[in-house]
């Protein structure tokens, strides 16, 4: 069976690890280590105030990477949407893929925070609700699989818009609510889910 392989909240600090799939060195945190552990730490404790001041004086960390993973993904597993608009704001890159191939979206999902996966989906168009991770599973697969019904409408709502942007393949984002996200959704008796997913396919929610 298909299983959605969540991410461990919490995890030792290295900023200089090399990228598991890229092969290529992690972007370090500008400043000496004790400023990359401080922001890392502050991402982590969802001190916005302290993540504020950091990066402030540090702007290139919203894009640096810690542990194959960067800020915006710590961010998101740890659910604080505050802390997450403050890195979007930053210029964190919501299409960076960690080392599950995972995107921040992907994250918010398989944590089961809708008030993230809303902020990181809300862009138009959001492409990164197509992407797979390792395990073939999109943002809706892990959404389907958590059984949040609130977190599937918003991303059966999020790919309905997506549908409407130019080069969107519209009959592949409506195939995405079959196959496997049905499958995951009968085999957990998720029935409203179910109802989701077999919505009208002109508007999903």
């Amino acid at each position: 069976p298909i299983v959605a392989k969540r991410r461990s909240r919490r995890s030792a600090v290295h900023w200089d690890r090399p990228s598991i799939d890229a092969g290529e060195p992690e972007a370090p945190i500008d400043g000496p280590a004790d400023v990359a552990a401080a922001i890392i730490e502050a991402v982590e404790a969802s001190d916005v105030p302290e993540a504020r001041r950091l990066l402030e004086e540090n702007p290139s960390a919203a894009r640096s990477w810690k542990q194959c993973r960067t800020l915006l993904h710590s961010a998101a597993a740890e659910g604080c949407e505050e802390m997450v608009s403050l890195l979007m704001q930053a210029g964190a890159s919501l299409s960076e893929l960690d080392d599950e191939g995972q995107t921040p979206l992907h994250v918010a999902c398989a944590n089961e925070v809708v008030g993230v996966a809303t902020k990181l989906s809300e862009r138009v168009p959001c492409w990164e609700l197509l992407v797979e991770d390792k395990y073939k599973m999109t943002p809706l697969h892990l959404a389907t699989e958590s059984g949040v019904e609130e977190l599937v409408a918003l991303l059966l709502h999020s790919l309905q818009e997506l549908r409407k942007s130019p080069g969107a393949d519209s009959d592949a984002i409506l195939r995405l609510r079959r196959g496997t996200c049905e499958f995951l959704a009968q085999r957990h008796g998720y029935t409203g889910v179910l109802g989701l997913l077999h919505g009208d396919d002109s508007d999903p929610c």
